[in-house]
């Protein structure tokens, strides 16, 4: 008896605690729990400046009072990162007619701002249709760090590359990011944007 007791209290804790890092069960892994917790409460995107396809410098709040998707890559990616811009690519197809470019930007964030200059930037852009009026192609000029840990995006330097997670994300128009979605699920990043519209 005299152990029962302590064993059933740290199995309530365990319970409990299992609960809370699992959103009540909803999340069965810390992606999933990543964006649940964006979700519920959205957090601000520092503010840094970057330089585009077109070479304008400019700064992140230059995006606010409108949606923005965004997504991370490196120009010389030859996997993940083509992928993400045929499906940012998708996106912007699917977007309701009117709002690109007034009511909602995309962005393609280089991590490796150190190669990616403006006409690695543009040629990227190219091959998947993005034009400076709606669609960044950019890298950061300072705050690469603070960036990427605001998303979550986690950057490995391998010899010739980099390996990294890929996502889309919902900035709002308070320049908070609110929904981070799977990458095989651009129509849910659609829908999501369509719902703030």
């Amino acid at each position: 008896m005299r152990t029962l007791i302590p064993a059933l209290v740290v199995a309530a804790l365990g319970i409990g605690a299992l609960a809370w890092a699992t959103y009540g069960g909803q999340a069965l892994t810390a992606e999933e729990a990543r964006r649940i917790a964006v979700a519920k409460h959205p957090r601000p995107v520092p503010d840094f400046p970057l330089q585009t396809q077109d070479g304008t410098r400019t700064r992140f709040t230059a995006l606010e009072d409108r949606l923005v998707v965004a997504t991370f890559i490196y120009t010389r990616c030859r996997t993940m990162c083509p992928l993400l811009g045929m499906r940012m690519a998708r996106i912007r197809e699917a977007l309701p007619k009117g709002t690109l470019g007034e009511e909602v930007r995309l962005l393609s964030l280089s991590f490796d701002p150190e190669r990616d200059h403006p006409a690695q930037l543009r040629d990227y852009g190219r091959r998947y249709g993005a034009k400076p009026a709606n669609w960044w192609v950019a890298r950061p000029l300072e705050g690469l760090e603070e960036v990427l840990d605001t998303f979550g995006v986690v950057v490995i330097p391998t010899r010739r590359e980099f390996r990294h997670n890929g996502a889309f994300y919902l900035i709002d128009r308070r320049g908070r990011l609110a929904g981070i979605y799977d990458k095989q699920y651009p129509e849910r990043v659609v829908a999501a944007v369509r719902a703030r519209l």
